[in-house]
């Protein structure tokens, strides 16, 4: 079953545009093909139903975040004893606007056919993702404490801990393992992250009409 939460949906006879590069997209009222969409793999495949946000309200957030970038850079210029304070404050603003962008933003529900390896896969990216914000949390109240308290080894010892968690995110890369939703319009959801054999074989299935469903009730016979 496939469902869109979308009370903001452009009406179904929109023009659909090109899916984005390195994006697949598929329309949502149909059930995407029994197939992987991590390898392209039809064994042990099984179903994740899951909520998507569209990612496309991503860049107002990265747009704000550049906007707090200058505000503490323009401030700095004039007392760099400002850097700890300044920075944590943005780090909490920013993650307040992020969690509202994130209540506030369009969401898609699919069911995602994923295989066993990729289906567990999917399950340690979670995982990884919430230990990696954990340890920014973690991180963020050493550099606080050490701020509030003087104490210059706690200082130190927070933002070491900013910089390897940052690190070991763009190594780990948790986002790899999942299935994202770029873009809605209409009913054409532009998915990221999908293999490309499942990608060419959602544009293959994505041409084909689907089949109607023959009528059960049929008048007796005479």
């Amino acid at each position: 079953m496939v469902t869109v939460v979308d009370r903001y949906a452009p009406p179904e006879h929109a023009s659909t545009p090109p899916a984005p590069a390195g994006t697949a997209s598929w329309n949502v009222t149909r059930p995407l093909p029994s197939l992987c969409l991590k390898c392209g793999s039809e064994e042990a495949v099984t179903l994740r139903h899951v909520r998507l946000g569209i990612g496309a309200k991503s860049t107002s957030l990265g747009a704000l975040g550049g906007v707090f970038g200058a505000m503490i850079a323009q401030q700095l210029r004039g007392n760099g004893m400002l850097l700890v304070p300044i920075v944590l404050v943005a780090v909490v603003a920013i993650g307040g606007i992020a969690f509202f962008v994130h209540r506030r933003t369009v969401h898609v529900e699919l069911d995602l056919p994923l295989c066993e390896r990729h289906d567990a896969e999917w399950d340690e990216g979670a995982a990884l993702g919430r230990r990696l914000g954990s340890g920014l949390v973690l991180a963020a109240l050493v550099v606080g404490a050490g701020w509030l308290f003087d104490v210059a080894f706690l200082l130190g010892v927070g933002i070491v801990g900013f910089v390897g968690v940052f690190v070991a995110a763009l190594v780990l890369r948790p986002a790899r393992r999942y299935v994202a939703a770029a873009g809605l319009v209409g009913e054409i959801v532009h998915l990221t992250g999908v293999g490309p054999e499942a990608a060419e074989a959602l544009a293959k299935a994505a041409r084909k009409k689907p089949k109607k469903s023959r009528a059960t009730s049929e008048p007796d016979a005479l």
